[in-house]
């Protein structure tokens, strides 16, 4: 079953688009130094993939294995917009791989993968 598509809608596959990404050519980098540090900032230009596409990457390396990825975002409409577009890109409906959790709403029925919250979540 194919996630249904918010947006804009673009020719390219998926794939391709997360290819076209400026992180991606960082993909292993950002990897290797998830694994050698405690502590890493990622900066980066808006709409270079640094939120939809390094919490995918951590997962694709097995970082889910060991607990939940998160990824919180300064209001409820981005996390809420963000966590959509990355179970699209996964292939899931929201809150099946990809959660989303803010102060009024949770929608998650795993306890894997990537989870996009609010930064008051945190609290």
């Amino acid at each position: 079953m194919q996630a249904p598509t918010y947006g804009i809608k673009d020719s390219r596959s998926i794939k391709e688009q997360r290819e076209s990404l400026p992180i991606y050519r960082f993909k292993q980098q950002i990897i290797d130094a998830v694994a050698d540090n405690q502590m890493l900032v990622v900066i980066g230009e808006t709409g270079s993939g640094k939120t939809t596409q390094m919490t995918q990457y951590l997962a694709e390396a097995g970082y889910t294995s060991r607990g939940k990825i998160g990824c919180t975002q300064p209001r409820r409409v981005a996390a809420m917009s963000v966590a959509k577009r990355v179970a699209e890109e996964v292939g899931c409906r929201l809150g099946e791989e990809v959660c989303c959790s803010l102060l009024c709403f949770w929608r998650c029925c795993c306890n894997r993968l990537q989870v996009y919250c609010e930064k008051s979540m945190l609290k």
